[in-house]
Order: structure tokens, then sequence, then C-alpha cells
């Protein structure tokens, strides 16, 4: 199969069958379902996925779910490593992809409409990938911002006054930590009014710095990266302008965690 399509359901009923309840980058279909009705839902499911050909019965009634899915669920609940691309763009638009590498294979899962399309890819096409979804407005009014730090809990108070129409409260906050421009960008992005990226590697078979992350948000005024930092034991949120090149620069360089020389290119299942 060149490729396949599951719901979040289906996804975590075919992990379940290889003892894996929770997958990065897949939501809990079955978050909502009461208890009493979640034999009727793995029901529903299987005839999903024999619908779909994903299942396969003998003539002796016994059913199987096929190799080749078996092969595609098991490279992502299974991985030894991740990429993961999300971006949330002012236009509305959003990408949620993960690139799943374990033994040999990547798999791509790219979220659509709720369903995740999965597919296997080289390795060599990642990093362009990646950079290809990645469409910066150009910073045309540019200005000069220092450097600063929030705690992680005081920006989650922020994010939620934003999200419950209370910005006046929030701009309040904000002011004590930003300039005016520098709290209307990210005020902005909290509102979805400005573009926003992420690109996470992981490396699980490593015990120390084993992630590698860059966040930032785009705006006609500044590139803003956004880092999670450690000081006396508690989180902040490091903001600091950043220019293109150094965005590209830097994503490169986290990709590095997972992609290497070694890395094979032979993967297209």
């Amino acid at each position: 199969m060149e490729n396949i399509i599951l719901t979040p359901k289906e996804f975590l009923f075919l992990c379940a069958g290889m003892g894996v309840t929770e997958v990065y980058g897949i939501i809990d279909g079955y978050k909502d379902v009461n208890l009493s009705d979640i034999s009727t839902e793995i029901r529903l499911v299987q005839q999903s996925l024999e619908n779909k050909g994903y299942i396969e019965s003998d003539f002796d009634g016994n059913s199987s779910v096929c190799s080749e899915v078996i092969a595609y669920v098991a490279t992502c609940a299974m991985c030894q490593k991740l990429i993961a691309f999300d971006s949330q763009m002012k236009s509305g638009d959003k990408t949620n992809v993960v690139y799943y590498f374990s033994n040999e294979k990547i798999v791509k899962s790219t979220r659509k409409d709720g369903n995740y399309h999965l597919s296997y890819v080289n390795a060599v096409d990642i990093n362009d990938e990646i950079k290809e979804g990645i469409k910066l407005d150009l910073v045309d009014a540019p200005q000069q911002f220092n450097e600063v730090h929030i705690p992680q809990r005081e920006l989650d108070k922020i994010k939620k006054m934003v999200l419950s129409n209370d910005k006046k409260t929030a701009i309040i906050a904000m002011q004590k930590y930003f300039d005016a421009n520098f709290t209307n960008i990210i005020l902005s992005s909290f509102e979805k009014k400005e573009n926003f990226y992420s690109v996470v590697a992981v490396d699980f078979t490593l015990n120390d710095d084993n992630v590698k992350n860059i966040m930032f948000i785009n705006s006609n005024i500044a590139n803003i990266k956004m880092q999670p930092i450690v000081v006396d034991l508690k989180t902040e949120i490091e903001f600091e302008e950043i220019d293109e090149q150094t965005i590209f620069s830097l994503i490169d360089n986290n990709l590095k965690l997972v992609i290497t020389e070694q890395t094979g290119d032979d993967t297209n299942g």
C-alpha cells in the first residue's frame, strides 16, 4: 500500500493490539467515550477497518489486520526517533506532520480533516519538505527587541485571558515584561493573527539532550523565537528576535539529532 488513512480511533485501536496506548502526535479518540459505550465503539472501528480493506477475513470467518497496515502503525507506535512539524497560519491554514523513524523505515503522518494520512518517505527529503512548509511574511517594518523571559505559568494565564476575551487585562500583564510592539505580536499570535511554527526532533534512544526544538512567531514586524528554559528550577519562556537565516540554520542543526549520515534513505516500505 502506498498510503493508508486512519481515524484517531482506528489508529489507537491498532496500537492497542501492539500493547501501545498512546503515540506522539495522535489525539485520543476515545477520551470522551463512556466506558459503557467502548465495546460498541470498537465494533464500529473494526467494521470501518474492514470496509477500508485493512482487516481481512478468511473462509473460516477469522479476521486479521493486513501486514502492510501493521507495518505502518508499528513504525509509528514503536519509533526510536521522530520529527514533528506544526504550523498555525493567520490565514487559518494548519499543518500537523510527524515523521516516525523505526528500523530504517520512516512513516510520515499528516493530519487532514481529523484523519491521519500515512505514507513512507525518504530521510533525504524531510528537511526540504519542512522548509517548503514555512511561508514567512516579509519583515517590512523591522523593530529591535531585547531578549525577554517570562514564567511559563504567567504566560499560560495571559493566554487564557486572551482566549476568554479579556485582552485588556492580558495587555496589562504582558507589559510587565514586554514593550507595546512586542506585546502586540505575542497577543496576536495567541489570537492566531500571526504565523506560528514549531519543529521538534526527538531521539528516544538517548538519555540526555534527546530533544531539540524551535518555536517561532512570524509577523511583518519581527520573527520571535520562543524557547523553554529552566531558571531556579522553574520553567520560563525566552523570547528573542531572530532572523530568517538563523531560523533555517537552527532547523538544520536540530534535525541532525534524528537525520544523520547513517540514516537510511531506502525507506519506502
